[in-house]
């Protein structure tokens, strides 16, 4: 497989990941998280001040499950990736974005639009296929 080709799959398996949240398509989530381990990091700043920051290993039938609970208390009305650079290393990558999402809480319907969040995909090469096994997002808020 060419590195042209790489980088497309790669490309397509982030953009699987956010429609799959909006579509709660657990299906296609399964078939982009890595089988074995997914990595999950997320920091958050308001006015330049750390407010939460959390880094969690998970198996990937428990990231499903943590998924899954998401999907239960939120909508994802919007999720998609922009700017992005891909760093290839052989069986590896890292694909740098924006991150842009809207997300609807079912409890008070109120809706968060987040649209500069820092987002780094890792990915794993896996038997000729490209797989998730981390994000780390950083959210900041100015207010």
């Amino acid at each position: 497989m060419g590195k042209e080709n790489d980088l497309d799959k790669i490309a397509q398996t982030v953009n699987i990941w956010c429609k799959s949240l909006i579509q709660k398509d657990e299906a296609n989530l399964k078939s982009i998280v890595n089988p074995y381990n997914f990595r999950d990091k997320e920091i958050a700043y308001k006015n330049t001040k750390l407010i939460h920051q959390e880094d969690i290993q998970y198996t990937h039938t428990e990231y499903i499950e943590h998924v899954r609970l998401l999907w239960k208390k939120r909508k994802y009305l919007q999720t998609r990736t922009r700017d992005a650079v891909t760093y290839l290393m052989k069986e590896f990558a890292i694909y740098n974005a924006t991150l842009q999402a809207k997300i609807k809480n079912k409890n008070d319907n109120s809706v968060i639009e987040y649209n500069d969040m820092d987002a780094s995909f890792e990915l794993l090469k896996i038997d000729n296929q490209w797989y998730l096994s981390g994000l780390t997002n950083i959210i900041r808020i100015n207010n």
